[in-house]
């Protein structure tokens, strides 16, 4: 940046939305795309809950091209469930082998259990029909008050059969045929496909690729009802990829320490170590039956193993941890304490902390990620100047961004829950789970990281798979509500811990400048960015310190409250299966290369572990026809026109051409929550307007040269983090 040249700065200031002067009509970008049912004169949702074995459930690939087996409900009537085994159980050796986890045969059950196992298997031969009445999806893809850094997905789902309560029985028996004798934990397929007929009524060709979805489930909740018209059952499910996130598996049961705070890998590799030894003084206790207790890993990308933690030098502390264990008898035995002093200096975990929390801390201290706060905008001026041969930028280049170049990269944490079907705990009555948590690069928008006095003024021309158009455009297909709550009081807040000068710039001479905040004009004329000084953030863990990376805490903070923007629209859309992701309901997979064995427990950090990669690499899968929003930021584009006034004379609204209301723009969705009620398909999409848009005309500027000072420039730059105050909520 030593050789940024002033004429630069002063074309950068252009293109952030200092000039105006030209407007031209709104061009929709050559990339939006039409919802795929729009094709359909109508068309019907074909609904199917099935059984899953280990080995789909390890290769997603599997199901997906195979036929539903083992068929617990359908929309259209089951037909052949398509048991994948059937007969009565044998005592000890079982009817069938088990594949997961080294083919190893399932245990021994009871006379009672076979009993009950061949009656549940007779009544899912039959394929009694269980139907469908509706089903609600709840996907809060994005950052969030709830888990921060995770997903959350509800699902709920009622289901009617006519004749007898069979569903308890076949639930048992589908899960027991693909290898689990816990079917309340054991994994379902909720399958969604697309059929429909044109406006002849003949039935359009089925591209099963974009015209199907999966959804691997665990049941979590069940109401029957029973009524004089047949049985209805409320049934309350989350994404299988989620259930790591329960509080059994995601919150720490006793206090945690010796942790080592050098890198990210190092760091990982202990707590690993500490969970694993938290369920082994469980088991030690009789908690869990000795040798098979849950075992917890953690892998991440390797962009981010090696980076050294940003940590506090005075952060050390010591950890002692009490277990009382048990006898066979039920009396408490003699206290068992363990004393941890360590060199680290990573501080103590208090028991009840999520896991979750932690490594969102630990990823908050790396270098990259705390840069991306401040540095974003210089590493686009760069990549335009090292475009461009190291010549002066003009607005034109700005506006030939291509869509990556929008994108930094920031981290979201997945998770995944294997079942080891051939160890079954008699403490427990469930199967041991192999819990995992995974840190993932996400493609975060920079329109996330506008502040006043920043923006980018090329945001009218960034290509978007989804424009809708609302009120007196003459083009709405799929809008039926769109509400919008405005705060006009809205500021950002920003902590007193933070010095406001800070920042430095070098100008052309290579001098370094500093960063005065608070000084810029406002971008946006009739949505204004205003900020104000605080004393308060969210709490951390207190493994870290917290003091080297306020900005990028202020920032997660900001990130996480979506509700809190200064501008929320709730719109009502047609159904679009564009929204129903496929990658982002899918679990990851470990890569065998690489591996990390840690101590005496051989619990294993896979670096380079990956999620099955279901065209999930770019913002919008052209294969599927869907949004990646498990890996980068959806975002969409919001166009409606209001009315000057009504014309006496002709009795018509007055509509210029050029006429957009002030709400109008760049939006990311957050939250989409999908609705299937006896055949209408809806959808609510949960948008937040980008701040500092240069022009509510979508304004698009003009190449040209202008001289400004240096020194005024600098001060429209400021690169505090700030979070929206929550006494605005």
């Amino acid at each position: 940046m030593a050789n940024l040249l002033p004429e630069d700065v002063g074309i950068l200031v252009d293109a952030i939305g200092q000039q105006r002067q030209t407007t031209q009509s709104i061009k929709e970008p050559a990339e939006s795309e039409k919802n795929l049912l729009h094709q359909y004169a109508s068309y019907n949702t074909l609904f199917t809950l099935s059984a899953l074995t280990p080995e789909e459930m390890r290769f997603p690939a599997l199901f997906m091209q195979n036929a539903p087996h083992d068929i617990i409900a359908r929309s259209a009537g089951i037909g052949n469930p398509k048991t994948s085994n059937s007969g009565p159980p044998a005592g000890n050796a079982g009817d069938r082998i088990y594949t997961d986890y080294g083919g190893n045969t399932p245990p021994p059950l009871n006379d009672r259990e076979i009993a009950s196992i061949k009656r549940a298997r007779s009544i899912l031969d039959q394929g009694r029909d269980i139907y469908f009445e509706n089903v609600d999806i709840k996907s809060i893809h994005g950052y969030n008050p709830d888990r921060r850094t995770a997903a959350v997905t509800q699902i709920k789902m009622r289901l009617t059969e006519p004749a007898g309560i069979s569903i308890l029985e076949k639930f048992k028996a589908a899960a027991y045929n693909c290898g689990y004798r816990d079917h309340i934990d054991a994994p379902y397929l909720l399958t969604m496909q697309f059929r429909g007929f044109d406006e002849k009524g003949q039935a359009l060709a089925v591209d099963t690729v974009t015209s199907k979805r999966y959804i691997p489930i665990k049941i979590s909740r069940m109401h029957i009802n029973l009524t004089n018209a047949g049985v209805t059952y409320d049934i309350e499910a989350v994404s299988w990829n989620e259930m790591a996130y329960m509080n059994r598996f995601m919150n720490t049961r006793t206090p945690i320490g010796g942790l080592d705070g050098k890198t990210l890998r190092t760091f990982v590799e202990s707590l690993v170590l500490e969970l694993n030894k938290m369920t082994e003084k469980e088991a030690e206790a009789g908690f869990f039956t000795k040798g098979i207790q849950d075992r917890y890993q953690i892998s991440m990308d390797p962009m981010f193993a090696d980076q050294p933690l940003q940590m506090d030098e005075n952060k050390k502390s010591t950890n002692t941890t009490e277990m009382r264990p048990y006898d066979e008898q039920g009396k408490i035995g003699e206290e068992n304490t363990r004393s941890f002093d360590y060199g680290s200096n990573a501080g103590s975990i208090a028991t009840g902390t999520s896991v979750l929390k932690i490594l969102e801390e630990a990823m908050t201290n790396l270098k990259p990620i705390q840069s991306v706060v401040s540095d974003w905008y210089k590493k686009t001026l760069n990549t335009i100047r090292q475009r461009n041969n190291n010549k002066t930028v003009t607005e034109k280049d700005f506006a030939a961004l291509d869509d990556s170049q929008f994108y930094v990269t920031w981290f979201k944490i997945r998770s995944l829950v294997e079942i080891d079907t051939a160890n079954f705990d008699n403490i427990t009555k469930q199967h041991r789970k192999i819990v995992t948590y995974h840190i993932d690069p996400y493609r975060l928008h920079v329109f996330k990281l506008y502040r006043p006095g920043i923006s980018l003024g090329a945001a009218s021309e960034v290509a978007v798979k989804r424009i809708y158009d609302y009120i007196f455009t003459g083009k709405n297909t799929d809008i039926l509500n769109l509400d919008i709550n405005y705060k006009i009081a809205f500021y950002q807040t920003r902590l007193l811990g933070l010095n406001p000068n800070q920042r430095n710039f070098p100008d052309a001479q290579g001098n370094v400048v500093n960063t005065i905040s608070g000084l810029g004009d406002q971008i946006d004329d009739f949505q204004p960015i205003r900020s104000y000084p605080s004393g308060s953030r969210s709490a951390g863990s207190g493994v870290f310190g917290g003091e080297n990376k306020l900005e990028t805490d202020l920032f997660m903070d900001a990130l996480t409250n979506p509700e809190a923007d200064m501008t929320r629209v709730t719109m009502k859309i047609l159904g679009d299966p564009a929204w129903i992701g496929v990658s982002q309901y899918m679990s990851f997979q470990r890569q065998g290369v690489g591996n990390i064995l840690v101590g005496q427990n051989q619990s294993v950090v896979a670096t380079n572990a990956t999620k099955t990669n279901f065209d999930a690499d770019k913002a919008y899968s052209e294969k599927y026809q869907c949004f990646n929003v498990d890996t980068t930021d959806p975002v969409v584009r919001l166009r409606f026109r209001m009315p000057t006034d009504l014309n006496n004379t002709t009795g018509l609204y007055e509509l210029g051409n050029t006429e957009s209301a002030v709400f109008s723009g760049l939006y990311e969705v957050w939250r989409v929550d999908t609705s299937f009620d006896r055949g209408q398909f809806t959808q609510t999409l949960h948008m937040g307007r980008f701040n500092n848009q240069s022009d509510t005309k979508q304004t698009k500027v003009k190449e040209s040269r202008i001289s400004i000072d240096l020194d005024d420039i600098i001060k429209m730059f400021d690169f505090d983090t700030s979070k929206y105050n929550p006494e605005m909520e």
